[in-house]
């Protein structure tokens, strides 16, 4: 039993590996970005975004569920730095907009995390990616 459970721990940790090798993550982001971008939503926006894109509020979009992330970046970009409604605060003040655009980055991470693979999560046109954004550059 001993070759056993040392070859299943291999495969686990393989497979482990392989899971966080082929992990999703939105093209251009680096990984020490899409680090940062987590670090700073779990300070955030978490609260009320969920740790994993599942709102925690009503008012909130599920992120895991691609909800406003068909928008382009830049309008997002816009959102999260003015603000939104009486809800969502504005972070320009908070936040650098190389800051925001790592936290948006993360954010476009969250449907393929739940096996979304809707088409409509990635955004067409100007604003995809890591670009910046003219209102929330400072």
């Amino acid at each position: 039993m001993r070759a056993e459970t040392k070859t299943c721990a291999a495969i686990t940790m393989v497979a482990g590996l392989m899971l966080v090798t082929l992990a999703p993550r939105e093209a251009g982001a680096s990984d020490d970005a899409l680090a940062i971008g987590q670090e700073i939503y779990e300070e955030f926006c978490a609260a009320c975004h969920g740790y994993d894109g599942v709102k925690q509020i009503p008012e909130a979009p599920n992120f895991a569920r691609c909800e406003r992330l068909e928008k382009d970046d830049e309008t997002l970009l816009v959102i999260i730095a003015k603000g939104k409604g009486d809800l969502m605060p504005p972070w320009a003040e908070e936040l650098t907009g190389q800051q925001m655009r790592q936290v948006l980055a993360y954010i476009r991470t969250f449907p393929a995390k739940a096996g979304r693979r809707d088409p409509a999560c990635k955004p067409a046109g100007k604003g995809k990616g890591t670009e910046r954004s003219k209102d929330a550059k400072r």
